[in-house]
């Protein structure tokens, strides 16, 4: 927790920039489509579980697939647990990085989210997975990894005003209204 909070002070006064798309990014669909849509969330939220679980794949056919949009998912931390099973995204094969943010939100039934062994639950995923390579623990404990996932919530937060998960932003614009129906309808108005 400490560390946390010693890095949010950090950057409190920090000149954050960062571009619509960059080298951490999550994608899904075509890089180059026009349009944009950026999911922020955390991993130890139960309503970005859900969106991710259920709500997302309904989206994939009609909008990622076919290359009008592209889907941007970023972690938005929000907690000590949230920091540190963010970092695992950041440390693992890129490869397998949506398959792991499946496998944790999954995993909110077990209640890793919510317990103090969280780093050892979290390291456990990651080895069962078969993700835990000679050099993870090296990359967890790096500054850098922290301190980057801090900037990229600090930019959401001045950018946006970003302040809670699932946020949604659709070509630079943030969309209040999060239901599914409602991000359906402003892809609509861009894809057709």
């Amino acid at each position: 927790m400490r560390l946390l909070y010693i890095l949010l002070i950090l950057l409190v006064n920090s000149n954050v920039v960062a571009k619509e798309i960059n080298e951490q990014d999550i994608i899904i669909g075509d890089i180059n489509a026009k349009n944009t849509i950026i999911k922020y969330s955390s991993l130890t939220c139960p309503h970005c579980a859900s969106f991710f679980l259920k709500n997302l794949p309904k989206l994939e056919d009609k909008y990622f697939n076919n290359g009008k949009v592209k889907f941007i998912f970023r972690p938005f931390v929000l907690n000590q647990t949230d920091l540190y099973a963010s970092a695992i995204l950041k440390c693992i094969d890129q490869e397998k990085v949506l398959t792991m943010i499946k496998v944790l939100y999954m995993q909110h039934k077990n209640n890793w989210h919510t317990s103090k062994n969280y780093k050892e639950i979290l390291n456990n995923i990651v080895k069962i997975g078969g993700l835990w390579t000679p050099d993870m623990q090296e990359c967890l404990d790096s500054k850098d990894i922290y301190e980057t996932l801090i900037e990229e919530r600090q930019f959401a937060v001045k950018k946006w005003g970003i302040n809670s998960t699932p946020s949604i932003v659709i070509n630079n614009k943030r969309i209040k209204n999060i239901h599914l129906n409602n991000i359906k309808n402003n892809l609509d108005k861009l894809v057709d």
